[in-house]
C-alpha cells in the first residue's frame, strides 16, 4: 500500500515505466465510500483469520524450505495455452491504442504465472501442477489488477502523447513530411508500434501509408498538415 501521490510520481517517469518498475506490483485504485461510525465495534471473523494464518504460513513454509531444494511445480498443456493466449492477446492490445504502454503488456504474462504460482501452493502446499483451473482463475485475477494499473498509469497519458505527436511532426517536417518506419525506429526513437498508435489517435495528423522509391516500396507515416 502506497500513499496516491507517491504512486504517481512514479508513474510519471519515463525511465519507470520503459525499465518495467510499474509491472512488479499489482496496482489496484481503491475508491472507498466515507461511511458513517455507528459505534459498533467490527472484527474479523475468527475461522477467516485462521485460515489466513495458515495460508501464509503454508507458502512461508514452502519458501525456507527450498532453500537449498528448489520447489518444482510443472504446467499441464493446457494451462500454457491458456497463459499463451492471455500474452497475445495482451500484445494485440500493444500493437493498437495501448502501445505506450507496451512494456508493461509485455510482462503481463509473467506476473500472471507468478500469482498462479502462489495460488496453486496456498491451495495446496503439496501441489506439483499448475492445472488449467488455476491458471485460468490467475489470468483473470491478473486482467482486473493490470486494468486498474492502466487506470492508474493513465494519469498525465494525454500530455505525454501530445508531447510524442509533436515531436513526430517535426521530425515528418524536417524529412519533407514522409519518414520510413525503420528510419524512424534507427535514427528518431520511435518503434512501429507506436508510430501505429499515434497515427491511429491522430488520425487528422498522419497517416501510415507505402510508397514507391527507386529499389522497393518503403512503408511508413506521412504528415497530413502541419
Amino acid at each position: 500500500m502506497v500513499q496516491r501521490y507517491i504512486l504517481m510520481e512514479v508513474v510519471g517517469s519515463k525511465e519507470a515505466r520503459e525499465r518495467g518498475l510499474l509491472t512488479r506490483v499489482l496496482s489496484i485504485p481503491l475508491l472507498v465510500p466515507l461511511v458513517d461510525d455507528d459505534g459498533e465495534i467490527r472484527t474479523i471473523d475468527p475461522e477467516i483469520e485462521e485460515s489466513f494464518r495458515t495460508l501464509v504460513a503454508d507458502i512461508l513454509f514452502q519458501r525456507f524450505a527450498a532453500v537449498n531444494e528448489p520447489y518444482l511445480l510443472t504446467s499441464e498443456t493446457a494451462a500454457r495455452d491458456v497463459f499463451r493466449g492471455f500474452h497475445n492477446e495482451t500484445r494485440e492490445w500493444a500493437r493498437g491504442s495501448l502501445a505506450d504502454f507496451r512494456t508493461e503488456l509485455s510482462r503481463w504474462r509473467e506476473l500472471a504465472i507468478r500469482l498462479c504460482v502462489g495460488q496453486a501452493v496456498a491451495e495446496d502446499p503439496q501441489a506439483t501442477r499448475i492445472t488449467e483451473e488455476t491458471a485460468t482463475r490467475a489470468v483473470a485475477l491478473f486482467r482486473w489488477c493490470g486494468i486498474g494499473a492502466l487506470e492508474l498509469f493513465a494519469e498525465g497519458r494525454g500530455d505525454r502523447l501530445q508531447s510524442r505527436a509533436d515531436k513526430l511532426e517535426q521530425d515528418l517536417i524536417k524529412s519533407g513530411g514522409f519518414k520510413s518506419l525503420r528510419l524512424l525506429g534507427n535514427h528518431n526513437g520511435f518503434t512501429i508500434e507506436e508510430v501505429t498508435q499515434l497515427a491511429e489517435l491522430f488520425p487528422g495528423r498522419f497517416r501510415i501509408e507505402s510508397r514507391s522509391t527507386a529499389s522497393k516500396p518503403v512503408r511508413g507515416v506521412a504528415l497530413l498538415k502541419s
